[in-house]
């Protein structure tokens, strides 16, 4: 199985456009991973006000 880890700026991107759900259809069956530094990154980033859609990533 594939192992994928995620940087702040994909996992942002597709938040801000509401398609974290395109991330399991291009890369089907593989595992996910999201760093603590880039999960922390993405929380700042809401707390400032910048939506991002992040209750995806925990669905996904």
């Amino acid at each position: 199985m594939t192992s994928l880890v995620f940087d702040t700026d994909v996992l942002s991107t597709f938040g801000k456009i509401k398609r974290l759900d395109l991330l399991e259809k291009l890369f089907p069956g593989a595992d996910f991973s999201i760093p603590t530094s880039v999960n922390n990154e993405l929380f700042k980033a809401k707390d400032c006000g910048i939506e991002n859609n992040l209750y995806e990533l925990y669905i996904i």
